[in-house]
């Protein structure tokens, strides 16, 4: 009895841990554009503690331009669809 009860225990566990992640698959991409101002908040978070950290000596100044292009291309690519949207 105690060996069914633990085997539904880690079946209900497993079903809480990966439930959230089909459903974030079946929706994609969201095409909702009300999100992306959100998005543009959050990139320029990370933009801002990048630049921080760098500044703090906690990233290396290569990693530093890699992520940072990466992360204004697409601070521009958002910024770009707020406009549109606009």
């Amino acid at each position: 009895m105690l060996i069914i009860i633990c085997i539904a225990l880690a079946l209900g566990a497993g079903y809480f841990i990966v439930y959230p992640h089909t459903l974030a698959e079946e929706r994609g991409p969201s095409s909702d554009e009300s999100g992306l101002p959100d998005q543009k908040g959050r990139l320029d978070q990370v933009l801002y503690d990048l630049e921080f950290d760098y500044a703090t000596q906690k990233v290396q100044k290569e990693d530093y331009e890699r992520t940072k292009q990466k992360l204004e291309r697409e601070l521009a690519d958002v910024r770009g669809r707020i406009e549109r949207t606009e």
